[in-house]
């Protein structure tokens, strides 16, 4: 075996594990390379003295320092009724009081976590590199029931009183509120891929996924029996990363369409009845998807339904659902590696690996305000009422204070 083969390998193996992270795939694309000439620089004008922080909590001991120095996509806060939630990498879970941060209990994993928090009405889920599944209350934190899942999980989601976890060997299962895995359907394990695969989405009668290798696939929602499936991805070149073909983004649907995208660059509109496409655009990685409404500035009262796209390059991008035609693009962000975004009355706020806090008008896609805080995002952000909560690679847990969009904010004018 020569050397450029061997590299070739060792390169697929690490692209195959589950906590290879967006910084660590942009590094062996050559992006860090790129970053260090074209990273963009915030705009100067934007205040940031009206950001508000009501507590802060170091929330990792000694004992118990976050092994992962990257942002991990799969792993979320979670909102619970009176706590946020945290998941430890290291197979902890703790609740921490919304209001004061205080910590008020905590729950142990016999594995490292490798999804969730996912919160569905009392309870929250959380999934280990072992296939363990585990609900818990989310007001006590007391374990309510597990189930064994046949490798590692890489995404949960929920439908109306079912939770569906895909995992890492391709198998998507179906669980009821009690534990009881209702269904199981047996994919074909991907040979390498980047993150995994995207989260399960029900919608009517019927489930949606993207896998792995490419395909989007749709099952019947009461036995997992496979109705059809679709191979979308494709590769952008032959090179070891290039030839990815993860469906890696969230899926959305309607009544008739469904809207997905891959690594290898592609936003896909599709009619879920005849699988082929409506519209289809290249957006540079797609990595997560979100529904909006968009106000028409041409006709009074008039408004778009948007496909918003933020992109692995942090790229934002708002497409009419039904067309697929660009309504606006941000690039202010590019290369600066932006967690999955939320939404907060009217702007997208999202945070970076430098750790500054970003927002975005909803309507018109330009960066409003920036804040930078102590440390680069290490898990998903959650939004709780008016409060913004996100945690850093540090170990702490920030408390932000969100004033009414009626109101001098922290999401306001820009300084002249």
């Amino acid at each position: 075996m020569d050397g450029l083969t061997a590299l070739g390998i060792l390169l697929v193996a690490v692209l195959a594990s589950v906590y290879v992270s967006i910084e660590q795939a942009d590094k062996e694309s050559g992006i860090e390379i790129i970053e260090q000439q074209q990273q963009n620089q915030l705009p100067e004008t934007y205040s940031t003295q009206n950001f508000s922080i009501q507590w802060w909590r170091e929330v990792y001991q000694s004992e118990l320092e976050y092994s992962q120095r990257y942002y991990i996509p799969s792993l979320s806060l979670g909102a619970g009724f009176r706590h946020i939630i945290v998941p430890y990498v290291a197979g902890f879970v703790k609740g921490f009081n919304f209001q004061d941060g205080v910590w008020e209990w905590s729950l142990k994993l016999p594995e490292q976590i490798t999804a969730g928090i996912h919160i569905h009405q009392n309870l929250g889920l959380v999934g280990g590199e072992d296939g363990l599944l585990m609900a818990f209350d989310n007001l006590s934190g007391k374990e309510k029931w597990r189930a064994q899942l046949n490798s590692s999980v890489i995404s949960l989601s929920s439908g109306k009183d079912v939770f569906y976890a895909y995992v890492r060997r391709g198998h998507i299962y179906a669980i009821d509120r009690n534990g009881k895995i209702i269904w199981n359907y047996i994919g074909k394990e991907p040979t390498s891929n980047l993150y995994g695969a995207s989260e399960v989405k029900e919608h009517g009668n019927k489930v949606y996924a993207g896998s792995g290798n490419g395909l989007l696939i749709a099952l019947d929602k009461n036995q997992g029996k496979l109705l059809w499936q679709r191979n979308i991805g494709q590769p952008r070149s032959f090179s070891d990363l290039d030839s990815l073909v993860d469906i890696d983004t969230n899926i959305l649907t309607d009544e008739n369409t469904i809207y997905t995208g891959t690594y290898g660059g592609k936003l896909y509109a599709i009619n879920p009845l005849t699988q082929l496409n409506i519209w289809q655009n290249k957006t540079s990685l797609s990595y997560s998807l979100h529904k909006d409404t968009i106000r028409d500035f041409s006709e009074e009262h008039a408004h778009f339904e948007a496909i918003i796209a933020l992109t692995n390059d942090s790229s934002l991008r708002a497409y009419k659902a039904k067309s697929g035609e660009l309504i606006w693009e941000n690039n202010d962000a590019k290369f600066r590696g932006i967690s999955e975004l939320v939404k907060y009355q009217d702007y997208w706020l999202g945070i970076d690996k430098y750790g500054t806090i970003l927002t975005f008008n909803r309507q018109n896609g330009k960066l409003t305000n920036h804040y930078k805080s102590e440390a680069g995002i290490a898990i998903n952000p959650v939004v709780r009422e008016k409060y913004f909560y996100w945690l850093d690679r540090k170990g702490q847990l920030f408390s932000m204070f969100l004033q009414d969009k009626n109101k001098p904010d922290f999401v306001s004018q820009p300084t002249q």
